[in-house]
């Protein structure tokens, strides 16, 4: 009996070695009958809920990260491995590590280059915008007619200096008139005939300096009196529709003291504005010595540029085409270009009726023209020809009388593109 309780003790041993613990059992065995422990655990623990080493071991194991560190979740797709490299589903709502953008929606942002690359990008600037010039007014300083305008300093200046009539109990220029001193002139030439937009940044402190004067080359003047302006700002004055191409002057007279203008913009609808590099003026009655000069005659207006202007008098209506052999009624001006240039010739007339309204024009060797304008009962300017491309060095116009007693002619203006121009010898 003894012998057998020992052997069942040995062999409960051998099992608790196996499990790891040494459990305490009953000596109330029973022999000859079925055999039973009647005894448990001591720590109370069941076997088939833990593992060995005490770590649960769930049917959903699955769930768990095993211990390599590798995800195996049912969700996998939802997370980022540990490379740092998006795996999500919705990948492309992110930014890699590079800042590369991702997005869908991409192109809606502005590349690392600054360059926009918006959808709307059609509703931004036009490449194609009309051309313009802009003129800083204080660089108009040496005219003739500046003062009493002055330059003042201000940092908000878009050139860090302003033109103003300065303020001295409130001073007003009751009339205009091209006389007038504390005047600007800004000449421009235009490629073609267009709309040409004058705009001026100005600030305009009170009611009270808050206007001045403009007019278009030898067009009536126009007040601009808009009130006043909180700090700088940009009016439009006005709108100059259809010039014609060529030469053109905007003159700028004070009105006000007080109002502060910095700088003028003169864009255009089509075509191309540039500022005039050189101009020359001519009275035509000052070429009244020359030997070809009669029958031109020199007639005295008040409202000529002069108060001079020539015609030809003459009983007949009848047309003189030019030749080399006959050059009575003829003028010429001759100039020196410093450089390749296009040249805009321009001359200002009167023309009472259509059978006075023309005459002949050319340009150093070449062929004969004919300016043939409607009725003109006003000083106008017109712009008979724009010379292409001439070269540098000496040239000379020829302008000829066409009917005996035809149009009555004041000035003539020849402005050069790019270099200077100047008069030579006439």
């Amino acid at each position: 009996m003894f012998n057998r309780v020992v052997v069942v003790n040995v062999l409960w041993l051998i099992i608790s070695g196996c499990l790891g613990e040494a459990p305490i059992l009953t000596t109330d065995v029973h022999l000859g009958d079925e055999s039973r422990v009647d005894g448990g655990l001591s720590s109370g623990e069941e076997v088939d809920g833990s593992g060995g080493d005490g770590e649960d071991v769930p049917g959903d194991q699955e769930d768990l990260r095993g211990s390599n560190g590798e995800d195996i979740p049912d969700d996998e797709e939802n997370l980022s491995d540990n490379n740092g490299e998006d795996i999500s589903d919705d990948e492309e709502n992110l930014s890699d590590n590079n800042g590369e953008d991702i997005l869908d929606n991409e192109e809606d942002l502005s590349d690392n280059n600054g360059e926009d690359i918006p959808d709307d990008e059609d509703n931004g600037v036009d490449s194609e915008r009309p051309d313009a010039i802009v003129v800083e007014l204080e660089t108009l300083s040496a005219q003739f007619l500046f003062l009493p305008l002055v330059v003042q300093a201000d940092p908000l200046a878009s050139g860090g200096q302003y033109v103003v009539w300065p303020e001295n109990h409130g001073q007003l220029l009751a009339l205009a008139d091209e006389d007038t001193e504390g005047q600007m002139a800004i000449p421009f030439i235009l490629s073609k005939r267009t709309d040409v937009i004058f705009q001026v940044r100005a600030k305009l402190i009170s009611n009270s300096d808050d206007s001045f004067y403009y007019r278009i080359d030898d067009g009536s003047w126009n007040e601009q009196n808009a009130g006043g302006t909180e700090g700088w700002e940009v009016l439009t004055p006005a709108i100059f529709v259809d010039l014609e191409s060529g030469l053109h002057t905007l003159y700028i007279l004070r009105r006000e003291d007080g109002a502060q203008l910095d700088n003028v913009q003169l864009s255009v609808a089509a075509g191309a504005i540039s500022t005039s590099a050189s101009s020359l003026t001519l009275e035509l009655e000052s070429l009244a010595e020359q030997n070809s000069f009669y029958p031109f005659v020199t007639v005295y207006d008040p409202s000529a540029s002069g108060e001079q202007y020539i015609m030809c008098l003459g009983e007949s209506d009848s047309v003189e085409a030019p030749s080399e052999n006959n050059t009575s009624g003829q003028i010429s001006v001759s100039f020196v270009l410093n450089q390749l240039s296009d040249v805009v010739f321009q001359i200002r007339a009167k023309m009472l009726r259509r059978a006075k309204n023309s005459f002949y024009f050319r340009l150093d060797h070449g062929p004969w023209h004919e300016q043939n304008e409607a009725k003109l009962e006003n000083w106008e300017v017109l712009t008979p020809s724009t010379f292409v491309g001439l070269s540098s060095g000496f040239h000379t116009l020829y302008i000829q009388q066409r009917r005996g007693d035809g149009a009555q002619l004041d000035r003539l203006t020849l402005s050069a593109a790019t270099g200077s121009i100047v008069m030579a010898g006439n």
